[in-house]
């Protein structure tokens, strides 16, 4: 995997990310909500961008496989997969 984002693990603490005892992000609920909604969303944001870096793994891995029909589920998926994994390295 030849990324340049930084590798995994990633941890969620509440609304933070964190790569070791750095930040990697902080999340924001996106829109305006009570403030227990807001608190949920943003550790819900949180806990989604943590798996990020297994996430990755999972659908590189996935990605690498060959579907021969063209017509298949399973080629579409593959292509929306390899899109996915082409914008999380910067290449679209």
């Amino acid at each position: 995997m030849n990324t340049k984002f930084t590798k995994g693990p990633w941890r969620a603490e509440y609304d933070k990310v964190f790569h070791g005892r750095f930040v990697v992000a902080q999340c924001n609920a996106g829109v305006s909500v009570g403030i227990n909604e807001m608190i949920l969303r943003r550790n819900a944001n949180a806990a989604l961008i943590a798996s990020a870096p297994e996430l990755y793994v999972a659908l590189e891995q996935i990605a690498a496989l060959y579907i021969d029909d063209r017509s298949s589920s399973m080629h579409k998926a593959l292509c929306i997969a390899n899109k996915a994994l082409k914008k999380a390295r910067g290449e679209a």
